[in-house]
């Protein structure tokens, strides 16, 4: 089945849920940690009512934070989703896009770890349902949830948005001051090698049955059409791809096809062809 007669086949998002949604700020504690203070912050987004619902996990990329996911987790709450938008270690006032050292992939490495905490959470809290459970990053909240594909098997599925293969595919990234200083003191092969621990691409190889939604823009200046094509090749039979003709946050439509995707997914009605 194509992606447009599926998506075209589907009541818009308004009128599936007219219930009403709560929205509650938590923080909780963490575990050690260089960048969160030990504690981070977090926007639990459901239907207001007394069921078990699947829950989405929001991962922000640099220079915004967890309000940001907000108001697409009511969205999503409307076909039943509970959503958890949470602060990661590489908010503001976090440098963006990175500070182009060490402090980079350890950032990266605990926004896994807050996230990994954050399902230890949702198993804790009522009305959620921690036996199925989704994620959806953006930009370098989708090089982390790529990461945690590859270690946290409580997810189920994963949404992708403007993803790059390698860290340091993004178009910015030749030009950012901070990798010319790494060019001028010939440390840039050091880094790079640093953050291929991180990078999509390696942890795309990684053994894991969780499908992903590849959401990419045709007029995205900061994802070259290679890297999310090698990214795309790499995960192979895992991924669905899809393209929209936005920027790299996407538009809409985007929007409303990985909660559908999720909705799907977690309720166990995804198509399979």
């Amino acid at each position: 089945m194509s992606n447009e007669s599926r998506a075209g086949a589907r009541l818009p998002l308004e009128v599936v849920e007219d219930g009403r949604v709560t929205i509650d700020e938590v923080t909780f504690a963490l575990g050690d940690s260089e960048t969160t203070g030990g504690r981070t912050r977090a926007f639990i987004v459901r239907p207001e009512d007394s069921a078990a619902r699947p829950v989405v996990l929001f991962a922000h990329g640099t220079g915004i934070d967890a309000e940001y996911y907000i108001d697409e987790a009511r969205r999503g709450a409307r076909l039943g989703l509970a959503g958890i938008c949470v602060d990661l270690p590489y908010r503001p006032p976090f440098p963006g896009p990175l500070y182009s050292d060490e402090r980079d992939r350890t950032a990266l490495a605990e926004a896994v770890t807050v996230l990994r905490q954050t399902v230890d959470l949702a198993e804790q809290l009522p009305g959620l349902d921690a036996g199925r459970i989704g994620f959806i990053g953006l930009s370098l909240g989708a090089t982390v949830g790529m990461h945690l594909r590859a270690v946290e098997p409580r997810i189920s599925a994963f949404a992708l948005v403007s993803a790059v293969a390698r860290i340091a595919d993004y178009s910015s990234f030749p030009d950012h001051p901070a990798t010319r200083e790494l060019v001028e003191a010939g440390r840039l092969d050091a880094y790079l090698d640093l953050m291929s621990e991180v990078d999509p691409v390696t942890n795309a190889r990684a053994p894991s049955g969780a499908p992903v939604l590849l959401q990419f823009g045709s007029d995205d200046w900061l994802v070259p059409r290679s890297s999310a094509d090698e990214l795309t090749s790499t995960l192979g039979a895992a991924a669905d791809a899809r393209w929209y003709p936005a920027a790299h946050e996407l538009d809409v439509q985007a929007q409303d096809d990985r909660l559908r995707w999720l909705a799907d997914g977690l309720s166990g009605d995804r198509p399979t062809d």
